[in-house]
């Protein structure tokens, strides 16, 4: 190794000193091997190895103290930032989530008898319909004392076949009469209100949400990769049945 290399060495581990002070130093140790025609170990065995002499300078500058500081400050200062906008993204998210999927309003605080009053969408007659089909859509149920079968939808993306009428990609909002009915849905989520008669619900990769208010109802599930929460069965009371696949199945909260 020559000296030159040594001195180059001892340039790049005082690069945090500053520019005067380091060609000082520099000039220093140049000036000793100029005068005594040192060789690279006479270099090392009078100054020690570059990295350690630079090492002896550095420790003893103050001024490095404050430049080692403020990359640091400046390190922290960007965590800090970082943490800050993150945790502001992910309110952001949250209420941007809840905006997209939030009910238009709290279901449970309308029944059969005023639930037209708030949709103002067309309502429409059903007859002789057995199952009510909803695909990739959502839908709201509601039970009618007088055997009242009706509903509204969103649009009119509606059919009916062999006495089941098919919802797809659609809101709707039904009104449910005295007898026993089969819902249906697939990547759909379905809102029971209150249920007042014997119902029979099957969903797949689906969501449904049961209001029981003061009722109590006998629970019978059929599941299959499926999570049930927070719904209490009663043995002899209305009879829901319920046949779920990837599907989830809890209290409603609005």
């Amino acid at each position: 190794m020559k000296t030159s290399t040594y001195l180059s060495e001892l340039e790049k581990e005082l690069s945090l000193l500053p520019k005067k002070q380091r060609e000082e130093i520099l000039k220093e140790i140049n000036s000793y091997i100029n005068e005594s025609q040192a060789s690279q170990q006479d270099v090392i065995k009078r100054f020690g190895e570059a990295k350690d002499l630079a090492l002896s300078y550095l420790e003893d500058a103050p001024e490095l103290q404050l430049k080692e500081k403020r990359p640091m400050a400046k390190i922290q200062k960007f965590f800090i930032a970082l943490s800050i906008f993150s945790f502001a993204l992910v309110i952001f998210a949250f209420f941007l989530f809840k905006y997209f999927t939030q009910d238009a309003f709290n279901y449970s605080k309308y029944n059969a008898k005023n639930i037209e009053n708030k949709i103002t969408h067309k309502w429409k007659n059903l007859e002789n319909i057995k199952t009510i089909n909803i695909h990739q859509g959502s839908a709201v149920f509601y039970w009618s004392e007088k055997n009242i079968f009706k509903y509204s939808c969103a649009n009119e993306n509606t059919s009916i076949k062999e006495k089941t009428l098919f919802v797809k990609q659609n809101a709707c909002y039904f009104v449910l009469p005295k007898k026993l009915l089969h819902l249906a849905g697939f990547q759909a989520d379905l809102t029971l209100i209150e249920p007042l008669f014997e119902t029979a619900v099957k969903i797949e990769q689906a969501e449904l949400r049961i209001e029981q208010h003061s009722k109590k109802y006998e629970f019978i599930f059929k599941k299959e990769q499926s999570s049930i929460q927070d719904l209490n069965s009663v043995k002899g009371n209305i009879l829901i049945r319920i046949e779920s696949y990837q599907a989830q199945v809890n209290k409603y909260e609005y």
